[in-house]
């Protein structure tokens, strides 16, 4: 059989032995919603566990609207104007709302970047990208319970009423991401955020969380999200062809909860066991390494322990444009790096909590990497082994399992969920 895979914009392809594959995961093609205007619409005047906007927010209200940046899916452009347009029916001057760009600690977005994104919302409304790293613009509004200080985004404390608009899907560190997420890491101080990195990074297995809501890292994003003030959140759901076919409107953690019930409808995928070698694309996670990864996160559930995990993955930005450490750490194991970082030897606390999460990926498998975007010395840096196109890397996995004739699985899109197939 020829199987294509979803590489950035373009497919590539490779040959496999069809009684060979033994699952082949996408997204579910669930109906979109037809006019996803309007259904906001209808939901905005009916939140789950919340009030509707007019009554929450009037002529003197400061607004924040929280939104993700150009590495999400979410349609941004069709949901703000009908969140804007219900913020002005309550009256608040469109001088009072602020949009800022959830980065984390991405790189920020550029002018055009804003532009292509957000159409004429960005040239009525001031959109900022957040600063993690700028202590001006940040608040310290405690601690958690881990002990690490809460810094987050000054306009959002300020703001009388917050609102944060992303998308739902599995995510590698909080289960899902969507909800809280917005607020941590989105507009989080890089204390705040390297502490939630560190804390997913150790736990182990990491991946062990993806698909969940009730687990420690998940627990924390909602505490700090709900203390932050976060009052109210539009989330989409997308099918796989990138439509919305599902929305959620109102309070941060129920209304996201019932999102993500509706949401594992379309991601998770059973597997009627778990394959030697799992061929993954990184799509839609294509940028860099630092996002891409989530396809190795999403095989790691598919793959047999001691297996090969084959991610392809273009990765026009490398491996990450704004965590070094990923390069200079990257093909550590998990103990030294821990200790590394008990001595303060990582600065970058975010990068190691990942560096940590990637290095149990490499103990679960072997990584194989085909990229455009990422060259045979990245892979070195990364632990990870390179091959020039997929009939290299095909022959290399079989070579690391030593079985000409594998039991092969596929990932189309590194946001599925695997589960086992119940007996």
């Amino acid at each position: 059989m020829r199987v294509k895979l979803r590489y950035g914009e373009r497919f590539l392809s490779v040959e496999l032995k069809d009684e060979r594959v033994i699952f082949d995961l996408d997204i579910a093609d669930h109906p979109s919603i037809q006019n996803v205007g309007e259904r906001l619409k209808l939901e905005l005047k009916k939140p789950y566990s919340s009030h509707p906007i007019p009554s929450i927010a009037g002529a003197e209200s400061k607004v924040a609207l929280l939104v993700d940046d150009l590495t999400r899916p979410t349609p941004q452009r069709i949901l703000l104007p009908v969140i804007l347009g219900e913020l002005e029916k309550a009256g608040v001057k469109s001088r009072n709302i602020k949009v800022i760009v959830a980065l984390g600690t991405h790189r920020p977005m550029s002018s055009q970047e804003v532009e292509d994104r957000f159409g004429e919302v960005a040239e009525k409304y001031e959109v900022v990208n957040h600063d993690p790293e700028d202590s001006k613009k940040l608040t310290n509004i405690g601690a958690t319970g881990k002990g690490f200080p809460i810094m987050v985004n000054r306009e959002l404390w300020e703001a009388n009423l917050t609102i944060g608009v992303g998308n739902i899907v599995p995510h590698m560190y909080a289960g899902w991401a969507g909800g809280g997420k917005i607020v941590l890491p989105g507009v989080s101080g890089e204390q705040t955020t390297g502490g939630i990195h560190l804390l997913g990074g150790r736990i182990r297995p990491a991946y062990r969380f993806l698909g969940r809501v009730d687990h420690e890292v998940r627990r924390l994003i909602d505490g700090v999200a709900l203390k932050s003030r976060l009052g109210y959140v539009v989330n989409t759901v997308l099918n796989r062809e990138r439509k919305v076919c599902g929305l959620t409107v109102g309070h941060p953690v129920e209304a996201f909860k019932r999102g993500v019930a509706f949401a594992e409808k379309i991601y998770r995928q059973t597997i009627p066991e778990p394959a030697d070698l799992v061929i993954a694309s990184s799509y839609p996670a294509d940028i860099d390494y630092w996002q891409a990864i989530k396809g190795v996160v999403s095989a790691s559930l598919a793959v047999k322990p001691e297996g090969v995990v084959f991610l392809v993955t273009p990765c026009p930005e490398g491996i990450s444009p704004t965590h070094r450490a990923m390069r200079e750490y990257g093909a550590y194991g998990y103990e030294e790096l821990n200790k590394m970082v008990e001595e303060g030897e990582i600065e970058d606390a975010v990068a190691a909590g990942t560096l940590l999460y990637h290095a149990q990926l490499r103990e679960k498998a072997r990584i194989i990497v085909h990229s455009d975007g990422l060259k045979e010395k990245d892979a070195e840096a990364l632990g990870v082994s390179y091959a020039g196109d997929l009939e290299e890397g095909l022959e290399l996995a079989k070579e690391f399992l030593g079985e000409k004739n594998p039991k092969i699985g596929l990932i189309r899109n590194s946001e599925v969920f695997p589960t086992l197939q119940p007996l």
